[in-house]
């Protein structure tokens, strides 16, 4: 039976497409990286695209444009820069 299954399907995505959840997510997200565990400031690692106030429906969200490097590019970009892949740098870029 696979009604129970479409039940949850159902569940989940109107949970992933609520784009009001998603824009809080995003701002949780981005003040969580910007403190240590202990709640100290920090700067941030990354940029986190920010929803632009006023304009965040559940289906319509509107996001800061973040200039940055397409995932298709990034282990160019980062030998481009002289990372190690063989090391954290490659860890982080998905690389074993």
């Amino acid at each position: 039976d696979y009604y129970p299954v479409f039940c949850e399907l159902e569940r989940a995505l109107d949970g992933e497409l609520d784009f009001l959840n998603e824009a809080q997510s995003a701002l949780k997200v981005a003040a969580s990286i910007r403190h240590d565990p202990l709640g100290r400031p920090l700067d941030a690692p990354l940029v986190v695209p920010l929803p632009v106030p006023g304009l965040a429906t559940r289906r319509v969200l509107v996001m800061d444009f973040v200039e940055g490097t397409p995932l298709s590019k990034l282990e160019a970009k980062a030998r481009e820069m002289g990372l190690e892949l063989d090391g954290p740098a490659g860890k982080m870029l998905g690389r074993r």
